[in-house]
């Protein structure tokens, strides 16, 4: 298997940061540039360049890690295969999940895969959707799943399940006794929303164009990294959100969200697995396919 300095090359090339590389790998920084030092000595050819703070591949280290990175899926689909020979997995898994999903939907699909393959080392990495179809193509996750509407080119896009995004209050909020809103309420009441880069505002960004309308013809007060924060958020009772269906059921539940039903529009999506062209599916098939049975 893979020689633990080329593990340690590969990361800084991908994250061009030794300080990531580290961490990936549990190691010291100091540790990161002997062994960056070690393989440059036995290549004979520098891999890295600095230029003023930043960290760039020489054109010898572009080669390197695309030669490495053939080793690493070759790897990958080895291990998959001798673990097929007795259905048992092995080797790593490592999920990308934009932030809805990974928080909602999805930990509890990928505990009981998990617990169907011991053997396997599984990994979950969170982001927004911009951040993981990035992750896909640059082949850092095994697994993409996001919920935006664009299909970048270079991805192949697996229908997951669909997802509904709806308007939603807290009790403190006076719009809380009504049940419902129109599109003309909702341009003036204040809003928080998900920020640039996320599937979730991707889909109201594509509805609301439907209806001849632009994000900035509402009154969006707040754009915030995560669900999470937009919940804590509207507990204030000034404001109002659109979120996914999924994120706010235990709210829904005990009465502390209600849904504000809004006629003249629907934000729907596709949550979609996502996998570089051509590259060999493997455990990441087995996921789709479980994770298909399991919704």
């Amino acid at each position: 298997m893979l020689d633990f300095k080329i593990k340690v090359f590969y990361s800084a090339a991908t994250s061009l940061s030794f300080t990531r590389a580290a961490h990936d790998n549990h190691i010291s920084q100091p540790a990161v540039s002997k062994a960056i030092r070690q393989l440059e000595q036995q290549l004979g050819h520098s891999l890295f360049e600095r230029n003023g703070s930043r960290l760039a591949l020489t054109s010898a280290g572009v080669l390197y890690r695309e030669h490495v990175e053939k080793v690493i899926l070759e790897e990958k689909q080895l291990l998959f295969d001798l673990g097929m020979l007795t259905n048992q997995h092995m080797g790593s898994f490592t999920l990308g999940a934009s932030t809805t999903i990974s928080q909602y939907i999805i930990p509890k699909i990928l505990l009981q895969f998990s617990g169907n393959y011991p053997r396997l080392e599984v990994k979950l990495l969170s982001g927004n959707t911009n951040d993981i179809e990035q992750a896909a193509l640059a082949k850092t996750i095994d697994l993409g799943i996001v919920e935006g509407l664009t299909h970048r080119s270079g991805l192949r896009y697996i229908p997951f399940r669909e997802d509904r995004l709806r308007v939603v209050c807290h009790r403190s909020n006076p719009l809380y006794s009504r049940g419902s809103i129109t599109l003309e309420l909702l341009k003036t009441q204040p809003l928080i929303l998900r920020e640039n880069g996320s599937g979730t505002l991707e889909v109201i960004e594509h509805s609301l164009r439907g209806c001849g309308m632009r994000i900035s013809d509402l009154n969006v007060k707040l754009y915030l990294g995560s669900t999470e924060s937009i919940k804590n958020a509207l507990e204030a009772g000034t404001c109002i959100a659109i979120l996914s269906e999924e994120t706010i059921k235990n709210e829904l539940r005990d009465g502390s969200f209600r849904l504000l039903q809004l006629a003249e529009v629907e934000f729907n999506r596709t949550l979609c697995f996502i996998l570089p062209h051509g590259v060999a599916a493997g455990i990441a098939e087995s996921f789709i396919q479980f994770a298909l049975l399991k919704q």
